[in-house]
């Protein structure tokens, strides 16, 4: 009978079968959880025998079934042909007997990964980026090799990154484990603000505005013009040597200028810009158990790492980073203008129009009071005129 897995072929077998496992020559009984396992438990080895017929089958999901089970989802028969063929990925643990609780000679054992990453799906974890460097001390060089570490920056992929003035150091021996959080700002153009939208930086060099690349490359580009050399490794030109003085003084001297705002570099704030927000938690890595299956896995990826066979060389030489987000969402910081062009129009209509009702109103009370007065003046003079003189009583 064709078994899947060994789990499957344990439970094919007869009841009298079913039991610890005997060792063909001393008769030691070995508990079948642990034959076929990749560990030797027999003196024979007998409990690792023939452990590749039909157990090791690999797994392939079949597209009716699927189409049966998950008409719900949709009843689309190439979107699941599409994804049996181009996304379905066999995690190649077909022949581990349990998974709860795990049988972890078996998982290490058939682990496809050489970081054994993929056994995080069996206790659930978290996933992210997660990277082992190798900082090779061996290869400093004298008093260019101050420190050992790794400088990290976080950036989005269309931005420069420049790891002298931005960043995360990381130091070897640990697991400095980096979340993130986006943040999205968007600044106003004018007559608001002073950001700019798009720039010569982004026609000349192709790449994402930033204020402080667009600074770095326009005293780059001052330096050429005027020095005929570079200050920086990035750039495929001539280095300005420290001991040209003619370079040398001109090089400090582009510094100098770019202090004192003369070097004509307009590098404002970018309209829109993305950068992350990072938490940082660090502890000692490797553990003392995890030591041998990292010395195995790193040996097998790089020979240079032969040399580091125990925990203080490889706390001396590896680093352990783990990248993931905090939060599976962003925060975004909008300005707005606090009046716009239209609300500042329509409030100075409507002032204009209340200051000029006033005055038409006034200037109509001013009409009617000087009416009024000469009205009062004429009947005043009409009431003289026809009073009688020289009547007395």
């Amino acid at each position: 009978m064709a078994c899947e897995t060994v789990h499957d072929m344990l439970d094919s077998m007869d009841t009298s079968e079913v039991g610890p496992f005997v060792c063909q020559s001393s008769g030691m009984t070995v508990e079948r959880e642990y034959v076929c396992n990749n560990v030797v438990d027999c003196e024979d080895a007998s409990d690792e025998y023939d452990c590749f017929q039909d157990a090791s089958a690999t797994y392939v999901p079949d597209v009716g079934e699927l189409l049966r089970n998950y008409s719900a989802l949709s009843t689309d028969s190439n979107l699941y042909e599409n994804f049996v063929t181009h996304h379905y990925a066999d995690n190649m643990f077909g022949r581990v007997v349990r998974e709860n609780p795990p049988d972890w000679h078996g998982f290490i054992a058939y682990s496809s990964s050489p970081d054994y990453s993929d056994l995080e799906a069996v206790l659930k974890l978290q996933t992210g980026l997660k990277l082992t460097l190798f900082t090779e001390q061996e290869e400093y060089i004298s008093v260019y090799g101050r420190d050992s570490g790794a400088r990290v920056v976080i950036h989005p992929p269309y931005m420069t990154a420049m790891p002298w003035s931005e960043g995360i150091t990381i130091e070897p021996g640990k697991i400095t484990s980096i979340g993130i959080k986006e943040t999205r700002v968007y600044r106003q153009p004018a007559p608001y603000g002073t950001c700019v939208t798009t720039t010569h930086y982004e026609t000349d060099y192709g790449k994402y505005y930033k204020a402080s690349a667009c600074e770095e490359s326009c005293i780059q580009d001052r330096m050429m013009e005027y020095c005929r050399c570079v200050d920086t490794m990035l750039r495929n030109a001539s280095r300005c040597m420290l001991l040209n003085r003619t370079q040398d003084t001109c090089r400090q001297l582009m510094y100098y200028a770019l202090q004192q705002n003369i070097l004509g570099c307009e590098c404002q704030e970018a309209c829109k810009e993305l950068y992350y927000e990072t938490s940082i938690s660090q502890s000692l890595w490797p553990s003392n158990t995890y030591l041998k299956h990292l010395l195995k896995q790193i040996h097998a990826e790089n020979p240079k790492t032969l040399n580091i066979n125990d925990l203080e060389s490889v706390r001396q030489n590896l680093i352990r980073i783990e990248l993931y987000f905090d939060e599976l969402n962003f925060e975004a910081i909008t300005e707005k203008p606090e009046i716009s062009e239209e609300v500042l129009l329509s409030s100075i209509g409507g002032s204009l129009g209340l200051f000029c009702g006033f005055s038409f109103l006034t200037i109509v009370e001013f009409i009617q009071f000087a009416f009024d007065l000469v009205k009062l003046t004429y009947i005043r003079h009409i009431f003289k005129r026809l009073r009688p003189v020289g009547v007395t009583t």
